[in-house]
């Protein structure tokens, strides 16, 4: 149980450093938004089966949240709500862009056996400039809080629109 803890501990401590490291740097940040707006809402196919949507708050800054199913351990609804940042965009020009993000947040998971978890989502985003939408990929792993201390990972692949 305690090398589980320093593990869990490790990787909470880890993440915090790569979101403080991608603020200190903000010459290798670009701008990692759509032309279409700040606000995009799609969906996410993968655990959660969700609704998704995310705010810029900067051009490299936003929240991004997730409404579902969650089907992998605890099926049932889960929420998912993070702080994320695009610390790098490899390419954009007038018609695409391609950029990759790191956060943290947590997911509350709500069915046979309720959880909560600190989750620290990792992903690349596609977005697309004239048609105003974003394709992504993430993969979240986390840690179980509440019922069940232990790793969860969740992730998916999906698509918004901005508004």
């Amino acid at each position: 149980m305690k090398t589980n803890f320093a593990r869990n501990l490790l990787f909470i401590a880890f993440t915090c450093t790569g979101l403080i490291s991608a603020h200190a740097a903000p010459e290798y940040m670009g701008d990692a938004r759509s032309k279409g707006g700040t606000f995009g809402l799609g969906a996410m196919l993968g655990d959660p089966m969700a609704i998704s949507a995310k705010y810029f708050f900067t051009p490299n800054t936003a929240l991004n949240a997730a409404v579902g199913y969650g089907y992998s351990e605890d099926d049932g609804f889960q929420i998912n709500l993070d702080y994320i940042v695009h610390p790098h965009v490899f390419t954009r020009n007038d018609d695409f862009s391609m950029s990759w993000f790191i956060g943290l947040g947590g997911a509350a998971l709500l069915g046979n056996d309720s959880n909560a978890n600190v989750r620290a989502p990792l992903g690349i985003t596609f977005t697309f400039m004239e048609q105003p939408v974003e394709a992504f990929v993430e993969f979240a792993p986390g840690v179980g809080l509440v019922d069940d201390f232990g790793f969860a990972f969740d992730g998916g692949l999906g698509a918004r629109f901005y508004f």
